[in-house]
């Protein structure tokens, strides 16, 4: 027998020993307090047993992270929607990621041209692109869904950039 279990009988004898002393209100009470320490033993082990679950969920989400995000820029199965429109008679775009509308002015878009004309490479763009929306519009980076510089969204506003606009065009 392990000293612990040597040591919960000791404590069992104790108690035994003592209960016989004890009148009917102090039993009724000991049996509930035995019930309370019962129950919140359960209740602890199965918290337990949730907080290793909830680890071991997370551990594995760790490892599928590239695949959640990519699932999590879907918008409910469909591929992302970027756009890329001018407001008319103005000097203003507005930037479309899934359902948000950001507006951006001509220097920002000018800015964004310059990367992507630069750029070798969709992922170049896409890298130099997250860290110009993250030191000057984070804003786009929160709105936009665009969890890093792997983003599919930030490979389409390269695409849309390269398609739709030419840095001529709007000097």
């Amino acid at each position: 027998m392990t000293s612990m279990g040597k040591e919960k009988k000791q404590i069992i004898q104790e108690i035994q020993n003592l209960l016989e002393r004890i009148d009917l209100d102090g039993l009724s009470f000991l049996k509930d307090q035995a019930s309370v320490l019962v129950y919140n033993q359960n209740v602890q082990k199965r918290n337990d047993e949730a907080t290793h679950k909830q680890a071991s969920e997370k551990s594995d989400q760790n490892k599928v992270s590239k695949e959640k995000e990519s699932k999590s820029e879907m918008d409910h199965g469909f591929s992302p929607v970027v756009t890329i429109e001018q407001v008319k008679k103005g000097k203003n775009f507005i930037l479309c990621i899934h359902h948000s509308r950001l507006f951006m002015d001509v220097d920002e878009i000018k800015a964004l041209l310059h990367i992507a004309d630069t750029a070798d490479n969709s992922k170049t763009a896409s890298s130099r692109l997250y860290r110009w929306f993250k030191k000057e519009r984070n804003d786009i980076i929160i709105d936009g869904n665009i969890r890093s510089s792997e983003s599919r969204v930030l490979s389409l506003i390269y695409q849309e950039l390269i398609d739709n606009f030419s840095m001529n065009t709007h000097s």
